[in-house]
C-alpha cells in the first residue's frame, strides 16, 4: 500500500469529525384551504403572506438561520470554493459579450472589459453595419468612412459601482 493512501487510511479512521449543526426547521402555522370539494392543509401558507408583517419577521428569522446554518456546513469547504472561483475566473475570457438584441433600429447588447468586474450597456444602429459580431469585431465601435464612433455607451455599471460603495446589481433590460 502506498506511504499517501496508508496515511489516508489511518488519519481517517482516528479523525473524528465534529457532527454537522442540525438545519433549522421553519415554523407550521397549519392552515385548511379547500377547492372544488377537495380539502388539504398548508403549514407552510404563512410564508407567502407578503403583506403581513408578524409573518414577514418571522421569515426573516428564518431565512437568518438558514444562512447561519449553510454557513456553518459549508466552512470546511471554503477553500475548495475560492480555489474553484480564481480556477475558473482564470479561464474565462475578457472579452465577453452578449449577443446583440435588436429593438427597433438599435442593437443592445452587454460587454465586459479586461480587468473590470462589471458590465457595460451599449447600442449602435443596426443599419450601421450589419455584419455585426461581437464589440471586438474590428469595426465595431467605430465607422472608418466618417470617423464616428458607432456604439454608445448607456450605463458604464462599473462607474456606478464606484459611485455607490463598490457593489452593484447590473441586471439591466431594455424596456
Amino acid at each position: 500500500m502506498r506511504p499517501l493512501l496508508r496515511f489516508a487510511c489511518v488519519a481517517r479512521r482516528h479523525y473524528k469529525a465534529a457532527p454537522p449543526p442540525s438545519p433549522p426547521k421553519a415554523p407550521k402555522k397549519p392552515q385548511k384551504f379547500s377547492f372544488n370539494g377537495i380539502t388539504w392543509e398548508d403549514p407552510y401558507s404563512w410564508m407567502s403572506k407578503v403583506s403581513d408583517k408578524v409573518a414577514m419577521r418571522h421569515m426573516d428569522v428564518y431565512m437568518e438561520q438558514e444562512e447561519k446554518y449553510s454557513e456553518a456546513v459549508m466552512s470546511d469547504s471554503e477553500k475548495l470554493l475560492n480555489k474553484l472561483h480564481f480556477e475558473m475566473a482564470s479561464r474565462m475570457p475578457f472579452d465577453l459579450s452578449t449577443p446583440p438584441l435588436r429593438w427597433g433600429p438599435w442593437l443592445y447588447y452587454r460587454r465586459v472589459e479586461e480587468a473590470k468586474p462589471y458590465p457595460i450597456l451599449c447600442r449602435r444602429l443596426a443599419s450601421l453595419n450589419d455584419d455585426f459580431i461581437s464589440h471586438n469585431y474590428p469595426p465595431a465601435g467605430f465607422d472608418f468612412t466618417t470617423g464616428k464612433a458607432i456604439e454608445q455607451k448607456l450605463v458604464d455599471y462599473n462607474l456606478e459601482a464606484e459611485r455607490f460603495g463598490g457593489k452593484l446589481c447590473s441586471h439591466c433590460s431594455i424596456s
